[in-house]
This record gives structure tokens, sequence and C-alpha cells, in this order.
């Protein structure tokens, strides 16, 4: 089952304060997909700063990984370090 719509966030704007299990919408450019891991990293860059999203790519895979191509997704905020 899909999450609900979910708010978009800009990647600089997702941190702690987006509360964990929260539906979310982002984007960023494709920097690494690991399907071993199940798992892809997205990156933005705003200002001068550079911010990374990682992404669960389980529900999704297999799929056609093309590094550099900008990925909007839709999923569930999970915080971990």
């Amino acid at each position: 089952m899909l999450p609900s719509a979910g708010v978009y966030y800009f990647p600089w704007e997702i941190n702690s304060s987006v509360p964990e299990g929260e539906a979310l919408r982002t984007f960023g450019r494709l920097c690494r997909y690991d399907l071993a891991r199940s798992e892809a990293v997205l990156t933005a860059q705003h200002s001068s700063a550079q911010y990374r999203v990682c992404i669960d790519t389980k529900f999704v895979e297999p799929f056609q990984a093309q590094l550099g191509s900008r990925y909007m997704v839709l999923g569930e905020a999970e915080h971990r370090e």
C-alpha cells in the first residue's frame, strides 16, 4: 500500500523536525545506488551546501537507475544516524 500524498519538502528541509513516519515527497540527483543494500542516495545543492537523502528502494526494485539523473520520491520519513 502506498503512503498518503505527502507534504513536499526540499532536501535541505528534511531533518529531525520532520516526524518519524510522516509521508513526504522530495527530489534529488541520483549519486549512488546499491542494489544489494536496496539503497539509493539523492543529492541536491542549496546555496553552497550539498544535501543528501538516503532512499530505501525495496518496494521499487528492480529499476533502471541512471546515475546523475533527477528523481522525485514519495515515502515515509525514517531517521537514522
